[in-house]
């Protein structure tokens, strides 16, 4: 019995050993679309997305028409020989991806995205819009991936989700020259990356890359949002409401969301109002808070070269400017508003700071 037991454990040992032997020597560069499922190649990237788990790419692969899918995917890239891992979408369209779950898991390693020039499309993009956030939940997690040259007529050129259960990107991630072009108000064209219509009460929201040359960011809603990465020569260069915000808008702070501003953000500009950030309503309980650096930013045809907010509705919420933030250099059409200008009557400028926390 003991020399059976023996003879067992080491049958298994050996079949183990086997299957990492197999998983070790796989290589995706080898499959004819350049596209795997776990260690098995895959007929296309179309098909093992909507087969959905772990999906692994190598090469540059281009993709000429929207894929749906309402499975959890993580997309990881890999090098063959020389040649980074690339998805790049060659159609005008809504977005390369498509998510129709009703909750999904979409998570991207190792890679680039782009589109082909001159094509309006998105990386990826859920159901809803500007208006309506619908009910689809996502999360969404990048690591080190570049994202680059996207254009889109709606919010989000590169990722736009409706409501939002997490997201995070890491500080590997560049996200470049993406831009939303669009002269439709209701549309409030923003979000050259990110587009977040509502972010859940608990969700958590880690922006932490780099961001250089892009239109606004658009995230907004209830949950715990930081802002740590860097923000450099980012620009909201539309008419209308496309004009606000070079580098972040948050339409609405809604009660207990808490948003920190604790990363880098130079040479941001608004065609309008507001330089890096601009919102309209935040609401009772909501907390904004400014604890980073803030260089040479500009509002050129408004106020808040740094913060604006416009509304019908005063401020019932807080924003802070601590005291550990840095200001330099910021400026507005607007006298007196080279940090912040609101609807609600408070100005702040850089003759007023004197490095003292300041809440209102």
């Amino acid at each position: 019995m003991f020399v059976c037991l023996q003879h067992l454990i080491v049958v298994v040992l050996l079949v183990v050993q086997a299957a990492i032997a197999v998983s070790a020597a796989f290589d995706v560069c080898e499959c004819y679309a350049k596209v795997a499922i776990g260690n098995k190649c895959a007929e296309s990237l179309e098909a093992a997305v909507k087969a959905g788990g772990e999906i692994h790419i190598g090469g540059k692969i281009q993709v000429a028409s929207p894929i749906s899918f309402d499975k959890d995917i993580v997309i990881i890239g890999h090098l063959c020989g020389d040649e980074v891992a690339i998805l790049e979408a060659t159609f005008d369209g809504s977005a390369l991806l498509l998510p129709t779950g009703s909750v999904q898991s979409i998570e991207f390693q190792n890679l680039e995205l782009t589109s082909a020039s001159g094509k309006y499309v998105s990386a990826l993009r859920g159901l809803g819009d500007e208006n309506n956030s619908g009910s689809q939940t996502l999360s969404l997690k990048v690591y080190n991936v570049k994202a680059y040259d996207f254009l889109s007529e709606k919010a989000g050129a590169v990722f736009f989700l409706g409501n939002a259960k997490g997201v995070y990107m890491d500080s590997s991630s560049v996200f470049t020259n993406n831009r939303v072009s669009s002269d439709v108000d209701d549309r409030y064209a923003g979000g050259g990356v990110i587009a977040i219509i509502n972010a859940n009460a608990d969700s958590r929201l880690i922006f932490d890359s780099k961001f250089i040359q892009n239109s606004a960011l658009y995230p907004g809603g209830s949950g715990t949002m930081e802002v740590s990465g860097t923000f450099t020569g980012n620009r909201a260069v539309d008419t209308g409401a496309g004009a606000r915000a070079g580098a972040l808008r948050i339409l609405n702070h809604y009660p207990g969301s808490v948003v920190t501003l604790s990363g880098r953000f130079e040479e941001n500009t608004a065609e309008g109002r507001s330089g890096v950030m601009a919102s309209n309503t935040i609401q009772s309980g909501a907390l904004l808070k400014f604890t980073g650096i803030f260089k040479n930013n500009n509002a050129l045809d408004g106020n808040g070269g740094v913060f604006s907010q416009w509304s019908s509705q005063d401020i019932r919420g807080t924003v802070e400017f601590s005291a550990d933030s840095v200001f330099s250099g910021n400026s507005a059409s607007v006298g007196g508003t080279s940090i912040a200008g609101t609807t609600s009557g408070f100005t702040l400028d850089e003759l007023d700071w004197t490095g003292s926390s300041t809440k209102f």
